[in-house]
C-alpha cells in the first residue's frame, strides 16, 4: 500500500510540476527483481483457489525515438503454491513388502509453479507524454506436484495505451495500461494428463486444448506503473508496480490475479 500512495503522489506532482517536452532519442536497459503474488482458480484441474509467492526476475530494453517507442522484455519466476483455506494437507501411500513392513510415503497437497513472460511492444507517441501502440507476449505457467491448476500457455496481441509523467529532472513516472484483442491459449484438460501416446510431454501439452480466443472467450486487462530516480546520466533506481487480471471461458473457467512489486536498476545509453 505504501508503494501505490507513493506513486499516486508522485503521478499528482507531475501533473503540475513541469510542463511537457520532447523527448530526446534514448536506450536504455533494466534489471528487474522482486515478489509476484498469483491467484489462479482453474475449474479444470481443481475446485479451490490457489495462490504462489512467484520470485521474479527480468531484463528489459527499450528505445524512445521522436514519435515512435520500442521495448522487448524477459521474465521469469519460480514459486511454491497451496490452496487456500486448506492449511496443510499431505496424502500417505502405504506400501507392504514381502517382509510385512509397512513403507509410508507421504505426499503434500501443494506444489509449486514455473513462470515465464516474453513481450515486444510498440508504440507512437501522439504527444511528449502520450502514446498508443500494440503488444504482443508470450506466458506459460507451468504448475508441479500433487495439482496442477493454471498450467497454460498464453501468446496474445492486442491495444496498448501509456502515459509519461515528467515531475523533474531526477523523477519519471510512466503509466501503462493494455488488452489482448486475440489470443493463442493451451490448457490442461479435465483428464489432467500432458502425455499423449508416441509423444513427449511438451508436444503433448501443446497439441491438446488449444483455442483461439477474441474477447468474448478470454480477457486479460493490465496497469503497469514504473517510477524512476535519476541518480547520474547513465543511472537510475526504480520501483515498478503491475497487476492484471485474467478470464478464459473457454473449456473450463479459468480466472487469474497477479500483482508484481518489482525494484530495478536502469542503464542509459
Amino acid at each position: 500500500m505504501k508503494t501505490i500512495k507513493f506513486l499516486s503522489i508522485m503521478l499528482l506532482l507531475g501533473c503540475f510540476a513541469l510542463p511537457s517536452r520532447a523527448q530526446s532519442p534514448q536506450t536504455s536497459f533494466k534489471v528487474q527483481a522482486g515478489v509476484s503474488p498469483f491467484w489462479v482458480y482453474d475449474q479444470a484441474a481443481s475446485p479451490l483457489v490457489y495462490r504462489t509467492n512467484i520470485f521474479q526476475a527480468g531484463l528489459q530494453f527499450r528505445r524512445d525515438g521522436e514519435k515512435h517507442s520500442w521495448d522487448a522484455a524477459l521474465q521469469g519466476g519460480y514459486g511454491s503454491s497451496k490452496a487456500l483455506g486448506t492449511g496443510f494437507r499431505e496424502i500417505r501411500f502405504v506400501h507392504q513388502d514381502i517382509h510385512e513392513t509397512n513403507n509410508v510415503v507421504h505426499v503434500t497437497l501443494g506444489g509449486s509453479l514455473l513462470q515465464g513472460r516474453a513481450h515486444l511492444g510498440w508504440a507512437y507517441r501522439l504527444s511528449p507524454r502520450f502514446s498508443l501502440g500494440l503488444e504482443a507476449a508470450d506466458e506459460l505457467y507451468y504448475a508441479q506436484g500433487f495439482v496442477t491448476p493454471g498450467l497454460m500457455n498464453l501468446a496474445y496481441l492486442g491495444p496498448r495505451a501509456e502515459y509519461a509523467i515528467v515531475a523533474n529532472e531526477k523523477h519519471q513516472l510512466r503509466a501503462r495500461v493494455a488488452v489482448p484483442a486475440l489470443a493463442f491459449i493451451n490448457r490442461l484438460g479435465h483428464h489432467g494428463s500432458v502425455s499423449i501416446p508416441e509423444s513427449g510431454q511438451v508436444a503433448g501439452f501443446f497439441s491438446q486444448n488449444f483455442s483461439v480466443n477474441t474477447l468474448n472467450t478470454f480477457q486479460r486487462a493490465s496497469l503497469e506503473l514504473d517510477y524512476k530516480w535519476r541518480l547520474s546520466q547513465r543511472l537510475s533506481l526504480g520501483i515498478d508496480w503491475s497487476a492484471f487480471f485474467m478470464h478464459h471461458k473457454d473449456l473450463s473457467t479459468l480466472r487469474a490475479a497477479k500483482q508484481s512489486a518489482m525494484v530495478s536498476v536502469t542503464f542509459h545509453h
